[in-house]
This record gives C-alpha cells, sequence and structure tokens, in this order.
C-alpha cells in the first residue's frame, strides 16, 4: 500500500484501516495519508473485522467478517468471507453480511 497512499487522502470520507499482511509501512505513514484510525481488527454491530480470519475461540458471540483467503470458502456459518475475489471487486452492504 506505500506507494498508494498519496491516492487515500483524496478519498471522501472517513477511513480506518484494518492492517493486513501487506501493510508494512509505520503507523505514522498511514495516518499522514488520511486514515483516522489503523488497528489490527474492529468490533462493529455485532461483527468482528479483520484482515485475516480469526480463531473461534476469540470471536464470542460476534460474526468475523474478513478478507486474507481470497475465494475459499468460509470456514462456517460465523464467518463471511469479503476478499475481492469473493465479492467480485464490488462493495457490499453490511446488511446483506447479517
Amino acid at each position: 500500500m506505500g506507494n498508494n497512499l498519496s491516492l487515500i487522502k483524496k478519498l471522501r470520507g472517513h477511513k480506518r484501516l484494518l492492517l493486513g499482511n501487506h501493510d508494512k509501512c509505520d503507523v505514522r505513514r498511514y495516518r499522514d495519508a488520511g486514515f483516522q484510525k489503523v488497528m489490527s481488527y474492529r468490533r462493529f454491530d455485532g461483527f468482528i473485522l479483520s484482515h485475516i480470519p480469526l480463531h473461534p475461540d476469540g470471536l464470542g458471540k460476534l460474526i468475523n467478517i474478513h478478507g486474507h483467503i481470497h475465494e475459499r470458502h468460509p470456514y462456517n456459518e460465523r464467518y463471511r468471507n469479503v476478499s475481492v475475489e469473493r465479492i467480485n471487486y464490488t462493495p457490499v452492504l453490511l446488511e446483506s453480511l447479517k
């Protein structure tokens, strides 16, 4: 992502970054690029959002929205794989993941 950081600042909206295995920059660079928050996961509205699928013991009653595993099917009903290959490179509504 390092080379594309200049583009991020131009985007409208509130930007939050869930770090993935290719995000190697210092956190300050991401913040300077316009990300309001930089985190490894986020709990939100009954979900836990992460780059990689989280271990089931850490989910509690939450559903894990993740990427990383590309086109592979999610492990079970407690996971939602939103890798770009699974969602046809198109944004999805949070409501559709419930």
